[in-house]
């Protein structure tokens, strides 16, 4: 529904202004006369945010961080277990919020429940804040009366999916330390051994060693050159920027087929996937609908070409397992209790075993990933800075040559 600026003075005189939501200009009006206010003014489109107050947002539409999203649920949750009315509830989560396309949204959503839309369709909107799986659940929830239950589940799943990024994060700092380390090596390196020896070469009229030579051309480059490096790194990092996805899936690629973040990767889709059947079955979705949710929300282009073809050959009448459970894509432990669940009629009772399983063997193949990595790096940082160190003690014993 559109957006109304109004102007208006209240009982004692004084001026007011502010915004509504609703349907068309005279409902707008209905709802400022509600509020004691005599209305001078109405626009539709809302009024302009000064440029300091907005959200900007150089690359893609607005989007909310995963914290916000795991905070709104989880307060909306509580709020609907304890019985609060929903627009309360979303009174309550805007309050707590503290990004500004959250509150904005929630906002909006407060003005439309109470105007008799539902909550999905009140949360839905053209930047997607929301994840189009939630929405559905949310529906589904709101159709089925256990809007609190849903929500509640819902709110369990970002936590694990949150959990899982922490480790992630975790997992990286050794080895970001070691990066850094290195770089910090080879400044030293770069910016003051070479300049130190250089001179000497110099004065001996002898042409310095190669490592020497291309220390001192790096050297110069970074003095000299500073702008157009400044400028090539800004510009390597907006091509980044703008081709991060397409980066994104193409580091995903290589490390599926590494023998040691293989198995991370499969038991984390794997995990993923169970999660969105387990959360949609739970809340009374169909098992095709099910599917075709988790293929949206799938992070990598061979899990999501996969689900939609099982999708397909579900809604045709064949079974989950002979649609998708014979993919070497799924962790193995997982389609065999997945085909069991399915053929016992059961499915939605080994899906919860089935995700605490497989939280903990992730969480396992992450842990053996990284300490198979960290020496992996460990030694190809130190055969690097070694070599350059190397060849300059190999240049400072021919300063024995050039002196005497």
């Amino acid at each position: 529904m559109p957006t109304f600026a109004y102007r208006a003075v209240d009982s004692s005189g004084t001026r007011r202004k502010g915004e509504v939501i609703a349907a068309d200009e005279v409902a707008a009006l209905d709802q400022i006369s509600g509020l004691d206010l005599i209305p001078i003014a109405v626009n539709e489109g809302g009024t302009s945010v000064p440029w300091w107050a907005r959200d900007i947002k150089f690359f893609g539409k607005p989007t909310l961080k995963p914290k916000e999203t795991e905070n709104f649920f989880t307060s909306l949750a509580a709020m609907l277990n304890a019985k609060t009315p929903l627009p309360t509830a979303l009174r309550f989560c805007a309050d707590l919020s503290n990004d500004r396309a959250m509150t904005a949204k929630l906002q909006e959503a407060i003005a439309s429940v109470e105007d008799g839309m539902s909550l999905a369709d009140a949360l839905a909107d053209d930047q997607g804040l929301f994840p189009e799986q939630l929405l559905t659940m949310i529906r589904l929830g709101e159709a089925s009366n256990s809007l609190a239950n849903v929500v509640t589940r819902a709110a369990q799943a970002l936590e694990l999916e949150s959990q899982l990024r922490r480790e992630v994060r975790q997992a990286m700092v050794y080895p970001i330390i070691l990066l850094v380390m290195a770089l910090l090596v080879m400044a030293l390196l770069v910016f003051y051994l070479a300049p130190t020896l250089a001179p000497v070469f110099s004065t001996a009229n002898s042409e310095p060693p190669l490592i020497i030579a291309i220390m001192m051309r790096l050297q110069q480059a970074a003095v000299n050159d500073w702008p157009v490096i400044l400028i090539g790194v800004g510009a390597l990092i907006t091509v980044l920027l703008i081709s991060r996805a397409k980066i994104k899936q193409m580091g995903q690629k290589i490390l599926q087929i590494m023998p040691v973040t293989k198995r991370y990767f499969s038991r984390r889709e794997t995990l993923r996937f169970c999660q969105t059947l387990h959360l949609m079955l739970t809340s009374g979705g169909q098992l095709s609908d099910a599917v075709k949710i988790a293929a949206d929300t799938a992070n990598q282009r061979n899990w999501r070409d996969m689900l939609l073809a099982a999708h397909d050959q579900i809604k045709a009448g064949q079974s989950m397992s002979s649609a998708m459970l014979d993919s070497d894509l799924i962790d193995p432990m997982a389609r065999t209790i997945l085909k069991t669940g399915e053929q016992s009629d059961q499915l939605v009772a080994v899906l919860g075993p089935a995700i605490t399983t497989l939280q903990s063997q992730t969480t396992q193949s992450l842990a053996q990933a990284v300490k198979l990595l960290t020496p992996l790096m460990t030694l190809l940082i130190g055969a690097t800075v070694g070599a350059i160190i190397l060849s300059t003690v190999s240049a400072i014993m021919e300063l024995n040559n050039v002196v005497f």
